[in-house]
């Protein structure tokens, strides 16, 4: 049966040789399921070749420009001035803690950017884990 379907799908595109129409001649005559689903394509290519497809005034170029953006991903997302506003907004976070140790403690050594220059030497880093 899978094959007759094959060989009936076939035939509305291309001619069958007369073994292959005579194998569909005769599985149409045996078989109701494969006359109704003969006729079901035939209604749907009937149905199908009245519809007229109108496409609008520069539909084309719509395509080809939604074409273009789908290969080009950076087009379609501009990553640059995301970067930039998040570069720029926590380098001035950054800079405003500096100032802020600066000022409190009056150095930016290590031991003062970290927090640890409040401590006496001899505790070590070490004591605190």
């Amino acid at each position: 049966m899978k094959k007759l379907r094959k060989i009936l799908y076939r035939s509305f595109e291309e001619p069958l040789g007369s073994s292959e129409n005579g194998l569909l001649e005769a599985g149409l005559n045996a078989s109701e399921e494969l006359r109704k689903e003969k006729r079901d394509i035939l209604k749907l290519r009937e149905n199908l070749s009245a519809v007229k497809a109108d496409f609008s005034f520069g539909f084309e170029q719509k395509v080809m420009n939604a074409i273009r953006q789908e290969n080009n991903p950076v087009a379609t997302f501009e990553i640059l001035p995301v970067f930039r506003t998040v570069a720029f907004s926590g380098l001035a976070a950054i800079l405003i803690v500096l100032v802020g140790v600066y000022f409190t403690d009056g150095s930016l050594n290590i031991d003062s950017i970290m927090g640890i220059s409040k401590y006496a030497p001899d505790l070590g880093l070490l004591a605190f884990l």
